[in-house]
């Protein structure tokens, strides 16, 4: 072998030496962060200890730092959007600590689930997203019962939607223990007149973290009221609309409108 040879040899296998291996962005089996854009996992595993420590500590302040605004705040079939730091202090409430702490404890960065949505602590009681080259909390999902107390309960809208369709305006409201209830009037009727109609009913609600969308389910003889938020769309939906009505008499389809 030539000296020459050998020599490019040498200085190629100790380039393959000290050459850096290439960022990992997995956190295990159900979570590649690259989905989310991201080139390696450091930022996020530097948010997953401070997470952990603001959340095992009740450390409101450290909390408020891990924050992206807006927030969305989801409690059943209650959204509240939060949009920024002062309005957080308002509706947080300790009763909220004990739901943070057990999605936290519960999983390890190793066996957590992400998808284009964020990465999910829990059962979804935590979202976190990249925000500004960081990660963030962009969305909690609290259970009906971690729901706002004391003062903090005079805070949160009674008012879940308030709409219009081409020919009626909708409203609904929380009824009195928590059940929704449904409002409309034929146009160009509106509040404080009375309401052609007055339903109480059923809510629920589907999607995780920012796609979270909720859904109120009413009925009159054989006739059903489904009124649900747009959610995550592919783009087909009105910018402005913020509902969908579906009316279905007899279980077949007699209405279907955006409500805006």
């Amino acid at each position: 072998m030539s000296k020459a040879l050998g020599g490019a040899l040498l200085a190629l296998a100790t380039a393959l030496c000290v050459a850096p291996a290439a960022a990992s962005t997995r956190l295990g089996e159900s979570c590649d962060l690259a989905v989310l854009g991201a080139r390696d996992a450091a930022g996020f595993m530097r948010f997953d200890r401070a997470l952990r420590e603001a959340v095992q500590g009740s450390d409101a302040q450290a909390l408020d730092a891990l924050l992206q605004f807006p927030l969305a705040i989801n409690r059943g079939a209650s959204r509240t959007t939060i949009a920024d730091a002062a309005a957080w202090r308002k509706q947080f409430d300790a009763a909220w600590w004990p739901v943070l702490q057990r999605a936290v404890a519960g999983q390890q960065p190793q066996a957590l689930f992400c998808n284009a949505d964020g990465v999910m602590y829990g059962d979804g009681a935590i979202w976190a997203n990249p925000a500004g080259g960081e990660f963030r909390i962009s969305a909690i999902n609290l259970p009906r019962q971690a729901a706002p107390s004391g003062a903090h309960a005079a805070a949160a809208p009674s008012v879940l939607l308030d709409c219009s369709t081409e020919k009626v305006r909708i409203v609904i409201d929380a009824a009195a223990g928590g059940a929704p209830r449904y409002r409309s009037w034929n146009k160009p009727h509106a509040p404080p007149e009375a309401p052609a109609l007055e339903l109480a009913g059923k809510a629920d609600g589907e999607g995780t973290g920012s796609c979270h969308r909720r859904i109120w389910r009413f009925t009159s003889g054989n006739v059903r009221y489904i009124v649900g938020e747009p959610g995550c769309t592919d783009g087909s939906v009105p910018p402005d609309a913020k509902a969908r009505l579906e009316v279905e008499i007899a279980g077949k389809p007699a209405l279907d409108a955006w409500c805006r």
